[in-house]
């Protein structure tokens, strides 16, 4: 068996997946039923726990503890879709250190795997904003058979070396190998002893327990991932009555294009405009949207290949206006007073709210003016959501309280 260990991180790379995904269900958009609180793993359509329990997460939750992209355990917009996983990969949830606690999660193939062949894999983690912790080691083992409590047994067919530390944008872990065993499923997780890792600390003292939890989307075991598509950077400006999106690709084939998708809510897209490949060898691109959606705007790119193969970038986001509407915070982080200003047309009574990690309200007040001061040096450190919302208007800002 042939086996990578990626010691480093692959930031901002798209991938023509060519060829079959044997990972069904790989971005956890099906479901039997959606999840209503924590440990539903199983409601994703042919996923299971292999050692203690996941969360499954979906936009169609309203509970904290399954929702999407606000829940328990932080902020995330799905990689792809409106849903994704999530697994404890070090540590616990209490206040104290447990040795070895992992959370794996285990889906059948739909093939098995041919020895002697070379497999791509790939997948996508976020560490989560409550953690404590980041780790190494996460990668994906594959297997013959089920175990609901499968080892912690000190190798992975594909493993990230380097720590993942990022709590905002989505990790790509890469890798291939060559099966000697006609391996039937995949799991994912960190499936190295404490002992063998190297947690460094990224939290603070009100972050949920002693522990490194992770999201995961986007999961691919096929023949070949050629880097056809290289992306750089993508990035969103607001430029009055418009928002410019900008991106960079590195490499491009004749034929392959972009489609430019834009969301009101991280959740759903839509496609709003067709970019053809201009570049062999890469180069800067740029679409202009000339009628932005009121509130936070989110962008992403779906790159098409020429045979019909697509994937998708980063997502990015800008806040834009209602007519001249605009919503400001400062400042963030905040220590002990944070002002709310806001430009432009109100439709009847507004009103500020903010809620915590768990999703408990601890401040409402009315947004009588331009100007709100609201007082929040009796709140603990952490994450916080300020909610904007008048009979037209609703609007997120995301609030660090130190």
């Amino acid at each position: 068996m042939k086996k990578i260990m990626l010691t480093g991180l692959m930031f901002f790379i798209c991938f023509k997946m060519q060829g079959q995904n044997l990972v069904p269900n790989f971005s956890f958009e099906t479901y039997s039923t959606c999840p209503t609180s924590a440990s539903q793993l199983t409601y994703a359509t042919g996923w299971s726990n292999s050692r203690n329990s996941c969360e499954y997460l979906n936009s169609c939750s309203g509970s904290i503890y399954a929702d999407v992209p606000t829940n328990y355990f932080g902020f995330q917009v799905p990689a792809t879709g409106q849903a994704y996983a999530g697994a404890l990969q070090y540590g616990s949830f209490s206040s104290s250190y447990l040795a070895d606690l992992r959370e794996y999660l285990y889906v059948p193939l739909t093939t098995p795997l041919t020895i002697g062949t070379t497999y791509y894999v790939s997948f996508k983690v976020c560490l989560a904003d409550n953690s404590k912790y980041a780790i190494n080691n996460i990668g994906a083992q594959f297997t013959t058979s089920y175990n609901s409590n499968f080892p912690i047994n000190n190798m992975a067919h594909v493993y990230n070396t380097s720590v993942i530390s990022d709590k905002t944008q989505w990790t790509t872990i890469i890798g291939s190998f060559i099966p000697a065993t006609a391996y039937t499923a995949v799991m994912l997780g960190n499936f190295f002893t404490d002992a063998s890792c190297a947690p460094v600390f990224v939290g603070t003292a009100t972050d949920i327990g002693y522990n490194a939890y992770y999201f995961f989307d986007d999961v691919y075991v096929g023949l070949t991932i050629p880097l056809d598509i290289k992306m750089g950077e993508i990035s969103a400006r607001n430029a009055g009555t418009h928002n410019m999106v900008n991106w960079t690709s590195l490499a491009e084939d004749d034929g392959d294009y972009f489609e430019i998708e834009r969301s009101m809510d991280g959740q759903s897209y839509v496609k709003i405009a067709t970019i053809a490949g201009r570049y062999k060898t890469g180069g800067n691109y740029q679409f202009k949207d000339e009628r932005p959606a009121t509130g936070i705007n989110y962008y992403r790119l779906k790159i098409i290949t020429k045979n019909g193969n697509s994937s998708y970038s980063k997502v990015v986001n800008l806040r834009v206006k209602e007519g001249s509407f605009v919503l400001e915070t400062y400042p963030n982080p905040v220590t002990n007073l944070l002002t709310v200003t806001s430009s432009g047309m109100v439709h009847g009574a507004a009103r500020l709210s903010i809620m915590d990690a768990s999703g408990k309200l601890v401040r409402s007040l009315p947004h009588t003016g331009s100007k709100t001061v609201i007082p929040i040096q009796g709140l603990a450190a952490g994450y916080y959501l300020l909610h904007y919302q008048d009979d037209v208007t609703n609007e997120n800002r995301k609030i660090v309280k130190k």
